[in-house]
């Protein structure tokens, strides 16, 4: 039997969906893709909502890469047994619908969208328009994966039967990265879009408070925060910013620091996500510092570095205690190492995917 991943989705700014992909995969199943990505990031989408002029303009493109993933389905010849939908697809999910009839149709609901417009500070008119778009498309999908109990938890009641709780894993490429440690000065990178979730002027803080601690830090993107971040960092000489790097140099990158930050933001979110970026920390053998959460207690324990979200002050200490005990950096390493190669790997996280899929009637490919 046949699983399609089907979008609109840039799995070069989106990693779930490749570690989806990936982990079906491994499970045996027979994997296609049909993607069109429609290149823009989340901050354009939340531009978007809030213009209704650069509402009409995204969804002419839209449209535009709608049009070429019918041609081919209907040229293909192919059925798949199973459309997955990826992450962002509120609205291509109602494409599959049409396209794929008599089709199992799987949306990846990994972030709401009513849930972006409040971390980003949309007005109640736009969230409530968001809210209608996620209901409408979770009740279109036949079933509906999230990341964490909390979020399928938000889900309506009707709903939560075809809910799947998948949790976030590192795509592959991640765990063959080389680690290139063993420097005086520990090496600390952050990468991200700078939204207020990340909690990026925690950040910016804390580093400023480290000017004259043996610590080097790589800041890695832009977005909504970064200038706030930056003169929070103050003068401290020992910070690489850096805009840009291409998805597939960013795990040897990452993979060449001690720690890898995490998220520190006080909003909603904060407390129902596990993020992308610790996982591929984890994936990567750094030791993890991130903000407190019920999802990231819950998943990583004693794996990573937990302090109170919206502390700077709890951050900088801990990058303290870090660089006066190399050991416990080494200790750190090892187990979020140790929990991205099981419990955090694409192979394991889309197992609970998969023996859904089964008991519905999909079964594993030959070999």
């Amino acid at each position: 039997m046949k699983i399609r991943f089907f979008g609109t989705y840039d799995e070069a700014r989106h990693p779930r969906i490749a570690s989806l992909r990936e982990g079906m995969e491994l499970q045996g199943f027979a994997v296609d893709t049909l993607n069109d990505p429609l290149k823009d990031t989340t901050a354009d989408r939340v531009t978007a909502a809030g213009n209704a002029g650069e509402a009409l303009r995204w969804f002419v493109r839209l449209l535009r890469h709608w049009r070429a993933l019918r041609r081919v389905a209907r040229t293909s010849g192919i059925l798949p047994d199973v459309v997955i939908v990826g992450y962002l697809g509120v609205l291509d999910v109602h494409l599959a619908k049409r396209l794929f009839t008599g089709t199992t149709i799987v949306l990846d609901h990994l972030a709401p969208l009513a849930e972006i417009g409040r971390d980003r500070g949309l007005g109640r008119v736009q969230r409530c328009v968001m809210n209608l778009l996620d209901q409408v498309a979770v009740g279109a999908a036949d079933l509906v994966i999230v990341d964490t109990e909390e979020h399928a938890a938000e889900l309506r009641e009707r709903f939560r039967m075809k809910v799947i709780v998948v949790p976030v894993a590192a795509p592959t490429s991640w765990f063959s990265s080389s680690m290139f440690r063993g420097a005086d000065r520990l090496k600390v990178i952050f990468f991200g879009q700078y939204t207020p979730l990340q909690g990026t002027l925690i950040i910016g803080q804390a580093i400023g408070r480290l000017a004259g601690a043996p610590i080097d830090f790589t800041m890695v993107g832009r977005g909504q925060d970064y200038e706030a971040c930056r003169h929070a960092a103050g003068r401290n000489g020992h910070v690489r910013w850096i805009d840009w790097v291409e998805p597939r140099f960013l795990p040897d990158l990452v993979a060449s620091h001690d720690v890898c930050l995490g998220v520190f933001g006080t909003g909603p979110k904060t407390q129902a996500v596990v993020p992308n970026k610790i996982v591929q920390g984890a994936a990567a053998g750094c030791a993890v510092v991130t903000g407190d959460s019920p999802p990231v207690r819950r998943q990583f324990g004693d794996a990573a570095v937990l302090i109170p979200v919206g502390d700077s002050s709890a951050l900088e200490q801990s990058l303290r205690d870090l660089v006066d005990d190399r050991a416990k950096v080494l200790e750190y390493q090892h187990r979020a190492r140790a929990l991205a190669d099981g419990a955090l790997h694409p192979l394991t996280v889309v197992m609970p995917l998969a023996m859904r899929l089964r008991r519905m009637g999909v079964q594993r490919s030959s070999p």
